[in-house]
């Protein structure tokens, strides 16, 4: 894109058209600051959303997007995605300066679609360079969010890092605050949620032990009076409950109970969350709740992590990481349970001694993330 082009779009109240059809709530939230940033250097800017149901749910309440429209998944059904994009997007919307994709949204197909919204200039990550004005790079020495922060840089913008951020509506409040009354989660005793199950890559070798969940919670309600909640999907339960068995302590289930930004409004009323490091990790860091991650060591930390972040502690062990992703055949270790329930305690203690709970907190987090209804 030459300078004086960009400059130019740039100075006249741009309207930008980003795709994002990423399958993980993880890589949605991750592209939640670009968002933001845009909106700090252009206020007078126009940001639209086309994307599948997970980062509607997300972004739904957004105030740093001015619509997201949701459309079929151009990766599962790509000519009826097609159709169901220039009807809802380019034909109703209208023409935008930007069309835009993020390091999550690189396939092809999610390309072509940039191509169908006739958009000034397309910019971003894609395996289909040649349909792109601006094509970007991954970087794979830098994390997903900070491959992302790379957007604004592109367009000629500040890219001021920020935090990820997931907003939610009053009755998503409303829903959250009614399950933790139901179950007498609330009040000046420390509230902790444990996100226990996961997804992905090696599923036999990212759990950690039902029993080791069970001690640490049991151990965490005995010796700082915490209230425990488990969450988790609807397909997770049998799993949940197998641990909930294990304790001596009493516990609450929210898993299958509330949708996304429901659970995000839970978060934002704990103390700490204990978890995988799956997209219950994202969702906590981005309504600002502490948490221990116990994480699977054969992929690099920097790439999703909030290492070196305040308010996360990070367990995991080291092995050869360089070696799981260029050999397929290498067996990765069962490193993950090298992960003992005396280093999550120790570092449970720590985030409670460093962040201690309180109702004040909780309330801070809700204002924070808590925005008007969004019109349909």
């Amino acid at each position: 894109m030459k300078p004086d082009d960009r400059d130019a779009a740039i100075s006249s109240a741009p309207r930008f058209l980003f795709l994002q059809y990423e399958r993980p709530l993880g890589a949605a939230i991750m592209a939640t600051p670009v968002f933001e940033a845009i909106k700090k250097s252009l206020p007078r800017s126009q940001i639209v959303v086309a994307c599948g149901p997970m980062a509607h749910q997300l972004l739904a309440h957004n105030p740093h997007v001015d619509a997201a429209i949701q459309t079929r998944d151009p990766v599962d059904d790509f000519w009826r995605a097609m159709w169901d994009f220039f009807w809802r997007v380019s034909a109703r919307a209208g023409k935008f300066d930007f069309v835009i994709t993020d390091s999550s949204n690189q396939r092809t197909r999610i390309a072509l679609l940039a191509v169908v919204a006739r958009a000034g200039r397309k910019v971003g990550f894609t395996l289909a360079k040649r349909l792109y004005d601006t094509p970007i790079a991954y970087d794979p020495n830098r994390g997903v969010l900070d491959n992302n922060m790379r957007l604004p840089t592109a367009l000629g913008l500040a890219g001021e890092p920020c935090e990820p951020k997931f907003y939610f509506s009053k009755n998503d409040a409303l829903s959250a605050t009614r399950f933790l009354r139901e179950h007498d989660l609330h009040g000046e005793a420390p509230i902790v949620c444990f996100a226990t199950q996961h997804s992905g890559g090696y599923p036999e070798k990212r759990g950690w032990q039902a029993a080791r969940f069970a001690e640490l919670a049991d151990r965490l309600a005995r010796d700082h009076e915490c209230r425990v909640v488990f969450a988790g999907a609807p397909d997770e339960r049998s799993a949940i409950e197998d641990i909930r068995s294990r304790m001596q302590s009493p516990s609450a289930s929210a898993a299958g109970a509330l949708s996304t930004s429901q659970f995000a409004a839970l978060l934002a009323q704990c103390d700490l969350l204990v978890t995988l490091d799956t997209g219950s990790l994202h969702v906590a860091r981005a309504v600002g709740l502490p948490a221990i991650v116990i994480a699977r060591p054969w992929q690099p930390s920097h790439e999703w992590l909030p290492v070196g972040t305040k308010g996360y502690a990070i367990l995991s062990k080291d092995v050869e990481v360089e070696r799981c992703r260029n050999d397929a055949a290498y067996d990765a270790p069962d490193t993950i349970d090298e992960v003992t329930v005396d280093e999550a305690f120790e570092a449970a203690e720590e985030m409670l001694r460093r962040a201690p709970p309180s109702q004040n907190a909780r309330a801070e987090r809700m204002k924070s993330r808590l925005t008007r209804e969004r019109p349909a």
